[in-house]
């Protein structure tokens, strides 16, 4: 996490990036590279004569493949692998630019491949914090945070692909719970020095008052 975002005095208590288990892109690019090594098998075994490769498609375009040895692997499941390649690596980068922070002070949510943004929720401004734990995230040890706000025209911050969930969840109540909090070398007034209690002087007045009624003097 960049420090140019913290303010003064401002800690970090909890720092998480997701993982990339939980991005679905991920799991849409395996998928994809499953069904271009299938692909590949069937067509090996089930049909011998099958021979769409590159050459033929330089050959509907009218273009010169030369003599090259990729020329001849196969067409379709060459393009689902680089498909499926690409999901994978672009999941990847949306894992390393995500970064979820809990301070003493707000949450802050970054994302972004070219252009960095921060989302910032403050603790004055949640209603609720839960946990979503689907049947494959407690499998992977993953969960999903949401964050609503009071305020309902605002949208809910959705953080997904967080090992520890609850750990996470509970350092995110503890937050909302105190409000921002301050760093504990800041120096609190010291209250004011309780006065004497009254009864005494009463006591004393009142029994020279007695005194002075006991022996009637007189002007």
């Amino acid at each position: 996490m960049r420090n140019d975002i913290l303010l003064p005095d401002e800690k970090i208590i909890n720092y998480r990036k997701p993982s990339i288990l939980g991005e679905s892109k991920f799991w849409l690019g395996s998928i994809i590279l499953a069904l271009s090594l299938v692909t590949f098998v069937i067509f090996s075994l089930s049909y011998p004569q099958y021979n769409s490769t590159l050459s033929n498609l330089y050959g509907y375009l009218h273009l010169s493949g030369g003599t090259s040895p990729l020329n001849s692997i196969p067409l379709v499941p060459t393009v689902l692998l680089v498909i499926g390649f690409f999901y994978i690596l672009y999941s990847e980068f949306e894992v390393y630019f995500k970064e979820f922070t809990v301070t003493n002070m707000r949450v802050i949510f970054q994302h972004g491949i070219l252009v960095r943004d921060a989302n910032i929720v403050l603790p004055r401004m949640v209603s609720d914090v839960a946990v979503d734990v689907s049947i494959l995230d407690r499998i992977l040890g993953l969960g999903k945070i949401i964050i609503r706000s009071l305020d309902t025209g605002r949208p809910d911050v959705v953080i997904s692909g967080i090992t520890e969930p609850y750990k996470f969840q509970d350092d995110i109540i503890k937050l909302v719970s105190k409000g921002p909090s301050t760093d504990s070398s800041t120096t609190t007034a010291s209250p004011p020095p309780s006065l004497p209690p009254p009864a005494a002087e009463e006591k004393e007045e009142n029994g020279n008052k007695e005194q002075n009624d006991g022996t009637g003097e007189t002007n």
